[in-house]
């Protein structure tokens, strides 16, 4: 494993065990795990796909700032389900993940 994606697995692993259990979308954006993670830059675009498919989670901020794009439809807003498979298409089609 690089040291990037292992990097942001400790990462993500802390921030799941951290808010998993949160409700707060401001709580869960806001830790400290998940804006390191950001700060990582686009090279942890694959990594952050690959946790949303395997795990979920509320990577859409993420994805939006690392990317400067936002798939989801407006009609999908708010529909986890929908979100996640917009944002894995969307990965699939630039080749971050299969």
């Amino acid at each position: 494993m690089e040291k990037l994606e292992k990097r942001f697995v400790e990462l993500a692993n802390q921030w799941h065990k951290e808010t998993d259990f949160l409700s707060s979308p401001s709580r869960i954006t806001d830790n400290d795990n998940y804006l390191k993670i950001i700060s990582m830059g686009q090279g942890v675009i694959p990594f952050i796909l690959k946790d949303l498919r395997e795990r979920g989670g509320s990577w859409y901020r993420a994805l939006r700032i690392l990317s400067g794009d936002d798939p989801v439809p407006a009609e999908a807003r708010g529909d986890v389900e929908q979100m996640k498979q917009s944002w894995l298409r969307w990965g699939r089609e630039r080749g971050y993940i299969e």
